[in-house]
């Protein structure tokens, strides 16, 4: 179990998108320093807020069923992410 895991967490680092790309590409788009500060700030905050309850809720419905819905919602984040900057500030 463990190997598959750790394997399944290695393909996935290797193909995520790293947040520092996104947040140049809006600083490069025109962001000012103080915006892409609050955006990091603001990621982090519900990154820590989030963690403990997840948490729980992953023992009471289980472990694959949350880390699959994770996954969902971090490729729709993301997808959002580079859509919104790309077209905003292009």
């Amino acid at each position: 179990m463990y190997r598959k895991v750790v394997i399944g967490l290695l393909a996935f680092t290797l193909f995520n998108s790293s947040d520092v790309f996104l947040l140049l590409k809006a600083k490069e788009s025109g962001v000012s320093n103080t915006l892409v500060f609050g955006i990091y700030l603001f990621y982090n905050l519900i990154y820590a807020l989030f963690t403990f309850p997840i948490g729980i809720l992953a023992d009471k419905i289980g472990l694959k069923k949350v880390f699959i819905f994770g996954i969902g919602i971090f490729s729709i984040v993301y997808f959002g992410w580079g859509s919104i900057i790309t077209s905003m500030f292009s």
